[in-house]
C-alpha cells in the first residue's frame, strides 16, 4: 500500500485499519477527525489530524508514511 492510499484510507472517516509490523498487532482508529488513535503492539497514542496521524513515529521510530508500503491493511 502507498502512503497516499492509507492516508486516503484513514481520511475517508468510515473504518478502523488494522495490520501487522514488526511481528506486532497494529491499526488506526479514526474516531473524529481530530481524534485519530494510532497503535503498535500496546503503544498507542492520539493524533490529532490525518496528517499527524500519518508522520508519528510510533513504529519503532519509524512513521505510517515510512512503513506503508511494508504493510498490508487486513480490515
Amino acid at each position: 500500500m502507498t502512503a497516499t492510499a492509507l492516508k486516503e484510507q484513514i481520511s475517508k472517516m468510515y473504518s478502523h485499519i488494522l495490520f501487522e509490523y514488526d511481528g506486532k498487532d497494529c491499526g488506526v482508529d479514526p474516531l473524529a477527525r481530530n481524534e485519530i488513535v494510532v497503535w503498535f503492539g500496546e503503544k498507542n497514542l492520539t493524533a490529532h489530524s490525518v496528517d499527524e496521524a500519518m508522520q508519528v513515529k510510533l513504529f519503532d521510530s519509524k512513521s505510517l508514511n515510512d512503513i506503508a508500503k511494508e504493510i498490508e491493511v487486513y480490515e
